[in-house]
């Protein structure tokens, strides 16, 4: 399983210079999760694909100080060395399940747009259940 994510959100993550932080964010990132099933917890290790090929299997970490718009607070910690190039994924954008439910909000996204307060209308599962903080 390849979770879709966008390398573009990747800084580097300490004083060490070999370690990134691949920001988990975006409604991409969001609808695969969804996909396949997956509410983030902390240490959890997962494989992180774009739909260029770039690839790397990391631990997942929360840090409630990294919320803001764009920010859930989750991010996955890698060495530089662990990216690597494969088969791109093929990411479908538009369609995304309710986690809980598995209702399409495919048609209720397009009326309302891709925003992250959104509720599944079937159920009441937040569209950001996925990306939602650790249970402390």
């Amino acid at each position: 399983m390849k979770i879709f994510a966008d390398f573009n959100g990747t800084e580097p993550c300490s004083s060490d210079d070999d370690k990134l932080c691949l920001n988990l964010t975006g409604f991409g990132t969001l609808a695969s999760l969804s996909r396949h099933g997956v509410k983030l917890r902390r240490g959890m290790r997962l494989t992180f694909a774009d739909s260029d090929g770039l690839t790397v299997t990391a631990a997942v970490e929360f840090d409630g100080r990294r919320i803001s718009e764009r920010s859930a607070g989750w991010y996955a910690i890698f060495r530089k060395g662990e990216l690597r190039d494969e088969n791109p994924i093929d990411h479908d954008f538009q369609t995304h399940f309710c986690f809980k439910c598995r209702n399409d909000f495919k048609p209720y996204l397009a009326k309302f747009g891709q925003r992250f307060d959104v509720r599944c209308p079937n159920c009441g599962t937040p569209v950001m259940y996925p990306l939602g903080p650790p249970d402390e």
